[in-house]
């Protein structure tokens, strides 16, 4: 049968046996790509996929169209590693060949492949790995098997052409069990077109364009995140533009969450970023051109307090070449920032807010960097602007509770470059408020700074500061209230480390009230005050101005039952200035003696006084005495610290309204050794507003007489000596007043001789004495009048003991790292507070003596030395930063060198320990074989020991360590807390070798 049917197949046309061929082949392709070939794939795919990925994998359907050469795979999920839940999803993958095409330009030419309704889900574990990391090494260890041979960098890329490339609806979620946060990423949409392995940026048409693709998704809270450009495959090169708009913030910052304390309220991510990659011969170039970046709507909270806040940060015109290392921002604007902060403890709060909190394995771990030092990057900013900022600042520690509101803050700079070389202008101005949110005063500058040579060049205005915002600050030192009282200035100020601060400008003060704080009387107030040209050189140690302005200035004495003026308790005292003040009461004429060693210049061109007044009370006595000083008016010219300077003195008043009052001569309190040449003159006094004085120490009242003295005081190389003229006009004495601090003498007698015939008693009194123990010979009822003047006249002032600086830590000691002579900074702080001890108690000085442990010292001395050797023996330009006896590379130069340090120091093999080493390990592991890493970890690891303990630290060695540490120390306080080089003392610490720690014991002696 089948003889015959192929007998009459052989006599069939030539063209019907052809077409039977065709036919046949035709069908037996439709069955087996139809049919046969989907089946198989169907089958066989999951399980090729499980084997490859280690994870269950199904397939719903796959399916191919032989006619339109279309091949489809529809509900592709991929399981996670426990099972539960799907970590890919694949609603349909879909894939058609466009044989035409491709026979005709002979490239393998693809019509599309897409993919529809990706859904990826995947994971952070809590021990930090993701939930597909397994895949990953899988596929890792799979590549490791399959050495490729390198390709010669000129091979052309192998010619293929899809017609589009799509992926549309993906979806892309992410749960972070470490932090506990989730991303869920919707509407993932991807199309590259017209993709030709081959194709070229530079030859794609406008109309046309080859491997354009555009990549898109939308964000929670609907931002929107796009990647769209260009790209070629050889060379490699990609252009386009990654752009964002209003892009939620707060689930990226759950994050970090655990590792800040702040909290992200709100805020999103506005940016356009046009770019260009390119991968050449030297690695991947890139390049950014005129970017935007802009952070909206920003807002942390501490719990549900807000803290910090900001409207708006924009960045504009940024451009950025990795060829060139530079990158630059034409405008940088930061608008309505807003913090709320508060100082307790030594601290603001928003340091411990913002400040990550890393786990410690995570913080320890570094990355040693190997290989030349790269150039930096150059960067700049052409503008950064600040505008209408407020800051809340909270003072618990030095303001009990002060709140500092300053708005209306605007800053502007220009240019900005990162080497620091070039100068910064800048615009400043804020406004501080009070506490009914009225103005308290406002302040502008503007100027430039050179960062890099640290020059500083500036104007500062301040205007109608409300001095009252200072009170909290006052309390502790001074028993006043500050009732009001506005600063304004105008100055230039510059800076440089050669010429140091200087200063010109004015200072006005007014509507100053300072009430006494115990007795709640006013103590001291003025109209206004004016200081005009000021000028202060720091490296001219001077200060000159030229007019200081009083008007209408007041100031009140009075003097307590008790017999103190209400001045002695201005000062809050406090038992260790009480004791420090009653040293100072003992003469110490050496340490008076001894002027500055650089004093500072003082000139003062003139202190005018307009429409002054005074007042005075005794309340010691009784009846009270009371009298005021009005329309003080004149002025104290040209007072100078320099020597051989005096300052003129002319002042005109009045007492009760009708007796004038003059001060005349010359004056310098400035001098080490002040001098005074004055005359002063009362003309008209009436006797009896000093009545009660008479009641008290005369003992009899006053009932008429007028008084006028003319007294005279030269002070001059400490010596006082007195001239004064009193004459007393028709004295007439009252009743007697019985007062027990009354004289014993005859004054009704005394009167009567002394008077003439016209009634007038004219007395010239002498006074002399040294300043420092004054001693006067006085006469008969004026005495307690003369002896107040000439008390005022030659009271010397001085100056109280400073507080010593509280610390809690302990200051005779200064620790230091084992095997190291480096100052760490908390030790510099503490140094910092022994500083400022010392300069309370000039009388005081050190000792300081290092000292060592000898275990551990000596044991890091041994591995320093160990390293050290180990770089020299392997050629290695450095070692790696976290080199130990656990972190000791596998292979390469230091392991030769270690093996070459084993067999030269301990006269072992190498060969010898490993086998030791392999027998230890397989007897701990129970019988099992170790790894090759296992066992030379261990290896290294014992020969490292082994040499580190083979080392020999000679006591020499030591003993320079704790000789080097004392100088440390030393050196810190002489060169960076300015003490004098006379008052530290070095110990021997070789001579005498301490073992008993690693520290620098530090001994005071006077």
């Amino acid at each position: 049968m089948f003889k015959s049917a192929y007998k009459n197949f052989k006599s069939f046309p030539t063209w019907l046996k052809i077409s039977l061929y065709v036919v046949t082949l035709y069908v037996l392709y439709l069955i087996l790509v139809g049919l046969v070939a989907p089946y198989v794939i169907q089958s066989k795919l999951p399980t090729s996929l499980k084997t490859m990925l280690g994870r269950k994998v199904t397939v719903e359907k796959v399916s191919i169209n032989p006619f339109l050469l279309r091949a489809r795979v529809d509900n592709l999920n991929i399981a996670k590693a426990d099972n539960s839940k799907q970590l890919f999803a694949l609603k349909r993958l879909e894939v058609e060949i466009n044989f035409w095409q491709s026979l005709f330009t002979f490239t393998p030419t693809l019509s599309h492949i897409s993919i529809d309704s990706p859904d990826v889900m995947f994971s952070r574990h809590k021990d930090g790995s993701l939930s597909f990391q397994d895949i990953l090494a899988q596929f890792a260890q799979s590549a490791s098997q399959k050495q490729p041979e390198a390709k010669a960098d000129n091979a052309q890329m192998v010619a293929l052409r899809i017609g589009q490339i799509s992926l549309l609806n993906g979806q892309l979620a992410f749960s972070d069990l470490v932090t506990g946060a989730h991303l869920d990423y919707q509407k993932l949409h991807f199309k590259l077109n017209h993709f030709d392995t081959r194709a070229l940026i530079k030859s794609n048409k406008a109309d046309k364009p080859q491997n354009g693709f555009d990549f898109n998704f939308t964000g929670q809270q609907q931002g929107k995140v796009r990647l769209t450009g260009q790209l070629q495959l050889l060379p490699f090169k990609t252009s386009g533009q990654f752009s964002v708009q209003n892009l939620a913030l707060t689930p990226l910052w759950q994050l970090i969450q655990p590792y800040i304390q702040a909290k992200l309220a709100k805020g999103t991510l506005t940016t356009k970023l046009p770019f260009a990659l390119a991968l050449k011969k030297d690695g991947l170039q890139w390049q950014l051109n005129d970017g935007s970046f802009a952070l909206n709507d920003l807002q942390w909270l501490d719990n549900s307090q807000p803290k910090v806040s900001v409207a708006h940060l924009k960045l504009s015109q940024m451009n950025a070449t990795s060829a060139d290392k530079s990158a630059s921002i034409g405008k940088v604007i930061l608008s309505k920032p807003h913090i709320e902060a508060t100082l307790k403890n030594s601290s603001v709060d928003l340091a411990s807010l913002f400040t990550p909190k890393f786990p410690a394995s995570a913080s320890s771990s570094t990355t040693p960097t190997q290989g030349k030092s790269q150039s930096p990057w150059q960067a700049s900013i052409g503008e950064f602007g600040l505008d209408d900022g407020s800051v809340q600042f909270i003072d618990d520690d030095f303001g009990n509770g002060t709140r500092w509101n300053i708005n209306q803050i605007a800053l502007k700079t220009g240019q900005l470059s990162s080497d620091l070389s070039q100068s910064i202008s800048y615009q400043l101005s804020l406004a501080i408020m009070g506490k009914t949110n009225k103005s308290a005063g406002q302040l502008t500058s503007t100027g430039e700074i050179i960062p890099g040579s640290q020059n500083v060049s500036a104007k500062l205005n301040v205007s109608d500061f409300d001095l009252t915002s200072l009170r909290a600050y006052l309390a502790p030192y001074v028993n006043i209230e500050l009732n009001s009282g506005k600063l304004s200035s105008n100055a230039k100020i510059s800076f440089s480390p050669k010429q140091q601060l200087d200063y010109r400008g004015n200072i006005a003060l007014n509507q100053l009230n300072v009430k006494d704080d115990v007795t709640n009387q006013p103590l001291l107030k003025w109209q206004k005050m004016a200081i005009h040209s000021i000028h202060f050189s720091q490296i001219q140690n001077l200060l000159d101005i030229k007019q200081i302005q009083f008007t209408k200035p007041f100031f009140r004495v009075i003097v307590t039952p008790k017999r103190q003026t209400n001045l002695s308790h201005l000062m809050v005292s406090s038992q260790a200035t009480k004791q420090e003040a009653s040293k100072a009461q003992k003469p110490k004429q050496t340490a008076a003696a001894k002027p500055a060693a650089n004093p500072l210049k003082i000139n003062i061109g003139k202190i005018s006084l307009n429409q002054g007044s005074a007042f005075f009370a005794d309340q010691s006595i009784t009846p009270n005495f009371a009298s005021g000083i009005e329309s003080l008016n004149g002025d104290i010219s040209h007072l100078s610290s320099k020597p051989g300077t005096v300052a003129k003195v002319n002042l005109k008043g009045a007492i009760d309204q009708y007796a004038p009052v003059t001060l005349r001569g010359e004056v310098n309190p400035l001098l080490s050794q002040p001098y005074l040449n004055l005359d002063l003159n009362f003309k008209n006094v009436e006797l009896v507003s000093v009545s009660p004085y008479s009641g008290t120490y005369a003992g009899y009242y006053i009932d008429k007489g007028q008084l006028n003295l003319g007294l005279n005081y030269q002070l001059k190389d400490s010596q006082l000596l007195g001239k004064n003229h009193i004459v007393i006009n028709q004295l007439q004495l009252g009743k007697a007043s019985n007062s027990s601090q009354a004289l014993n003498l005859p004054i009704k007698l005394a009167i009567a001789l002394l008077q003439d015939r016209h009634g007038v008693i004219d007395l010239g009194v002498q006074v002399s004495g040294d300043v420092n123990d004054p001693s006067f010979g006085v006469g008969s009822i004026i005495w307690a009048a003369i002896k107040n003047v000439i008390t005022k006249a030659v009271m010397s002032p001085f100056s109280l003991l400073a507080k010593l600086v509280g610390s809690d830590q302990q200051l005779n000691y200064v620790a230091f790292e084992p095997g190291l002579a480096t100052l760490e900074k908390s030790e510099q702080q503490r140094l910092d507070k022994l500083a400022q001890a010392l300069n309370k108690r000039p009388k005081l000085k050190v000792n300081v003596r290092g000292s060592v442990n000898l275990a551990q010292d000596a044991n890091a001395m041994s591995e320093f030395k160990l390293k050290q050797q180990l770089l020299k023996i392997s050629g290695q330009e450095k070692l790696p930063e976290d080199l130990s006896a656990s972190q000791f590379p596998l292979q390469g130069p230091l392991v030769d060198a270690l093996d070459k340090l084993y067999v030269s120091q301990l006269k072992q093999s190498v060969k010898q320990a490993r086998e030791t080493m392999a027998t230890q390990l397989k007897a701990q592991q129970n019988g099992k074989e170790p790894s090759a890493e296992q066992l030379t970890t261990a290896v290294h690891i014992s020969m490292y020991n082994q040499l580190i303990k083979a080392q020999q630290i000679e006591k020499s060695q030591l003993q320079n360590l704790a000789q080097m540490r004392a100088q440390q120390v030393k050196a810190y306080l002489v060169n960076k807390d300015k003490i004098d080089p006379e008052r530290i003392f070095l110990r021997n610490s070789k001579a005498e070798l301490k073992t008993d720690s690693t520290q620098v014991k530090l001994e005071i002696t006077e």
